[in-house]
C-alpha cells in the first residue's frame, strides 16, 4: 500500500477510535448500571433479614471475632497489572508488579501506602479522615488534594478487608443461588441507602462459598469511576493470619457492557501482621476528626 494510503487508513482509525471513546464516555456518563440479580426477590423483610444473617455469617467465617480486637493491620502486597492497555490507560504506578507496603486503621478509611518498586520507590501515600496526603522518600506527609490517592489508598484496604466490612450495608437482601464455574454458591445483593441505583452508592452481589462460608467473588459498581462502571473481584487462596482468613490473591476484572470480562490486575498479599504499630502514626494531622474514618459502606 502506498505511504498516503496507510496514512488515509492511520486517519480513519484515529477517527473511529475517537468515535468509539465519545460513545464510551456518553454512555458511563448517561447509564447508571443496577446489579440487582434476576434471582432476587422482592424486597421484603424477610429477604433483609436473611440476607443481613448470611452477611453477619461471612464475618464470622473471615474471623470478625479476632478481627475486631485489632487496632491497626500490616501488610504486603503485590500490585500485578494485566496487558499493555490497562498498564497505559488504568495503572496506578509507574511500573507493574508494584511492590507495596500497606499500613491501615482496622475497619476505616485512614492509612497509608508506601510504593517499594521503580521510580517513586519510596514514596508514600495516604488518607487520614478522608483528607489525601503524600510524602517524599524520608519527608514528611503533605495534604494535597488528590484524587488518586483519596480512591487507591482505602480501596485498596476494602478490598482486603470486604468480607468483613460489607455487613455495614443498609440494605442487604437473600438472592438465591448462582452457578459459577461449575458450582452453586450462596448470593446476596448488598447496597446502601436503596435497592434501586443510587449515584453514589455502590452495589456489590457477593458469591459465598456454602462450603466454607468465605467469599469466593463479588461483582460490584464502582460510582467514581461514573454510572455504569462495573467491576469483578475472585478471592483466592485463603489464609489464617492472626485468627483473620484472608484471601492471598484477588483478581480484579472489568465488567464491560454485554457482560464482557477483561483482567485489570491482581492484589498477591504476601504478609499480613496486626497491632505492629500505634495508630496515632497513621494521623500526620492531630486535629482531624476521628469521625471522618468512617462514612455509608465502611
Amino acid at each position: 500500500m502506498a505511504e498516503s494510503g496507510i496514512r488515509r487508513w492511520a486517519k480513519r482509525l484515529l477517527v473511529v477510535l475517537f468515535a468509539l471513546v465519545i460513545v464510551l464516555v456518553a454512555y458511563n456518563a448517561l447509564h447508571t448500571a443496577d446489579l440487582r440479580p434476576d434471582s432476587l426477590v422482592d424486597d421484603t423483610p424477610e429477604a433483609r433479614a436473611e440476607g443481613t444473617a448470611r452477611l453477619e455469617a461471612l464475618a464470622d467465617a473471615h474471623g470478625a471475632e479476632a478481627w475486631k480486637q485489632y487496632d491497626v493491620m500490616d501488610v504486603d502486597v503485590e500490585d500485578v497489572w494485566h496487558g499493555e492497555l490497562m498498564q497505559r490507560g488504568m495503572m496506578h504506578w509507574a511500573e507493574s508488579p508494584q511492590s507495596l507496603h500497606g499500613r491501615f486503621v482496622r475497619g476505616a478509611w485512614t492509612g497509608e501506602l508506601e510504593l517499594l518498586k521503580g521510580p517513586d520507590a519510596g514514596d508514600r501515600w495516604g488518607v487520614q479522615s478522608w483528607k489525601s496526603w503524600t510524602a517524599e522518600p524520608g519527608g514528611d506527609p503533605v495534604f494535597v488534594d488528590d484524587a488518586l490517592v483519596e480512591f487507591v489508598v482505602p480501596t485498596t484496604q476494602y478490598f482486603l478487608e470486604l468480607p468483613l466490612r460489607i455487613g455495614s450495608a443498609t440494605v442487604t437482601l437473600e438472592a438465591g443461588k448462582a452457578l459459577w464455574e461449575g458450582k452453586n454458591y450462596d448470593v446476596v445483593f448488598a447496597t446502601w441507602e436503596s435497592p434501586e441505583p443510587v449515584d453514589d452508592m455502590d452495589q456489590y452481589v457477593l458469591f459465598i462459598d456454602p462450603d466454607t462460608g468465605l467469599l469466593a467473588r463479588t461483582d460490584f459498581t464502582v460510582r467514581d469511576h461514573g454510572g455504569s462502571a462495573i467491576g469483578s473481584a475472585r478471592y483466592q487462596s485463603y489464609e489464617d493470619f492472626g485468627g483473620v482468613m484472608m484471601a492471598k490473591r484477588i483478581e480484579i476484572f472489568g465488567i464491560m457492557p454485554g457482560g464482557i470480562e477483561i483482567p485489570v490486575h491482581t492484589y498477591v498479599t504476601d504478609r499480613v501482621e496486626w497491632d505492629t504499630f500505634e495508630v496515632d502514626e497513621l494521623r500526620p494531622d492531630p486535629t482531624l476528626p476521628h469521625e471522618g474514618e468512617s462514612k455509608p459502606g465502611s
